[in-house]
């Protein structure tokens, strides 16, 4: 990726398409983003702490890896059209969006089957490096399947970048439970989003726990396509001297 062309490219596309004003405001310094987005991509993972060095079904770093599981199918995602079609009247673009869009360089397809029961969470980590990642992560829960998630997202990199999106699919009457939980530093700005899309009859429950970075910026939108679709989320960012959090 040319880095200049980047630039140019990014630099004129607005962060947010309504200005700050009394009744809507953004609490994001988007000049932290400023100074990371010509960032090239890391070549070097960053290193865990013990506290996650625990068993992990997915991990995403400068490259993925996962553990095969009877009814659960994994497959690489390489797509510069972001979400399907229909999604794009609900989701406002920013310079950030977009700049995923065109640069995240690990994706993958998680696909649980009709009628499954995962009670025990199935552990996904997002992990950061030495420069930019970007992760990008589609979740297919089946027909009637009620499913249990842990996402951690963690990024330790005085050089590192990273954008983070999560497209979970909803089939009829499916439920998931997911607990978010965010582990940033004091030195690298990032960006994650979740969207849920949910058929009829389906639940969703998403639990978030953070602890802000640099620049931690969050978003979640649930769209309920379907009659008796519900969506449930709470959750909050611990704010500490030295970081800052919009969400």
């Amino acid at each position: 990726m040319n880095r200049d062309i980047v630039k140019n490219i990014f630099i004129n596309i607005p962060y947010q398409s309504v200005k700050d004003s009394p009744t809507v405001k953004y609490y994001t310094k988007w000049s932290y983003f400023d100074k990371r987005i010509e960032t090239g991509y890391a070549i070097h993972e960053s290193s865990l702490p013990s506290i996650l060095n625990i068993d992990q079904d997915i991990k995403l770093s400068t490259v993925y890896s996962f553990k095969e599981s009877s009814g659960i199918r994994i497959n690489p995602y390489r797509s510069r059209n972001l979400y399907n079609k229909e999604l794009y009247k609900y989701i406002d673009f920013g310079r950030l969006d977009k700049y995923h869009i065109s640069n995240y360089n690990v994706g993958i397809k998680v696909e649980f089957k009709n009628n499954m029961a995962v009670n025990n969470p199935y552990n996904i980590l997002s992990s950061s490096g030495d420069g930019y990642l970007g992760h990008h992560i589609i979740i297919n829960v089946g027909d009637y399947s009620n499913i249990s998630l842990n996402l951690i997202d963690y990024t330790s990199s005085k050089n590192g970048f990273k954008t983070l999106f999560i497209e979970l699919h909803l089939g009829y009457k499916s439920r998931v439970d997911l607990s978010y939980l965010i582990l940033h530093d004091k030195t690298s700005p990032s960006y994650s989003q979740i969207i849920s899309i949910h058929d009829k009859g389906s639940y969703s429950k998403i639990r978030l726990l953070g602890f802000g970075g640099l620049m931690t910026r969050f978003k979640y939108l649930g769209i309920l396509n379907g009659e008796g679709s519900k969506t449930e989320f709470y959750g909050g960012i611990i704010g500490i001297p030295d970081t800052n959090s919009d969400y």
